[in-house]
């Protein structure tokens, strides 16, 4: 009976180390056969990092361990709250997590900001129900001007390049604003719902940047009705 037992924990011994070993391989071939990748993206799914370092960095960038806890703790605490609590707790508490943060914002129920200390708002900003403002990477920033409003379920992302919305912008609902470069918005530009909004190949002499002045309507039938005679 002892040697029975002796000779199942030398084999739950072996497979063990069979397993240790098959392990190791396979972390050794995602990090010498990975594919090509963002850096960013190489970063984040690196397996030799720990998942709180990475988490860390997408969610607060080279911020302080203080400055992380804060903005965790306050959005973990008020982000999902309903109603008129919900709406002034965030309005009370959001605004020291930004770079800057101008007067009266209004912030909806399940708003997610990465990175806030990159981000300026300006006064009477209204970020609407599960939008997400964005930073990724320590030179890019997310600039929004006074009395912006940006819709439901829209994206806002600066992703190691700069976003400026001018004031009185209004961004329609499920909207995503991305670039790796720069994207410049005018004032009082109206997009509409579902719109892609990112650098592209557009450029402005020899500078790799987009000013956008008008964003039309997209997924919008328009209805021209001739009235015979009224011409």
């Amino acid at each position: 009976m002892v040697f029975m037992m002796v000779r199942r924990g030398e084999a739950s011994l072996l497979q063990f180390q069979r397993y240790d070993s098959q392990q190791a391989m396979d972390t050794q071939s995602l990090t010498t056969t990975a594919p090509a990748m963002t850096p960013q993206q190489a970063a984040l799914s690196d397996v030799r990092r720990s998942g709180l370092a990475a988490y860390r960095e997408l969610a607060a960038g080279r911020a302080s361990l203080w400055a992380f806890l804060r903005a965790e703790v306050t959005q973990f605490l008020v982000a999902n709250l309903s109603g008129l609590v919900g709406l002034a707790a965030r309005a009370g508490l959001y605004p020291g997590l930004f770079r800057r943060c101008g007067r009266r914002p209004a912030f909806g129920k399940g708003v997610l900001i990465r990175v806030p200390r990159n981000i300026s708002l300006g006064s009477g900003v209204i970020v609407d129900d599960y939008a997400t403002l964005d930073v990724r990477g320590d030179e890019a920033s997310i600039t929004i001007g006074d009395r912006v409003s940006v819709g439901r379920f829209s994206i806002v992302a600066a992703k190691h390049g700069t976003i400026e919305i001018s004031p009185g912008c209004n961004i329609g609902s499920s909207c995503r604003i991305a670039t790796n470069s720069r994207v410049f918005m005018g004032e009082s530009v109206l997009v509409g719902a579902y719109c892609y909004i990112g650098p592209g190949n557009h450029t402005e002499g020899n500078e790799h940047e987009m000013r956008i002045m008008l964003a039309l309507f997209n997924r919008v039938r328009l209805s021209l009705t001739r009235v015979q005679g009224g011409e």
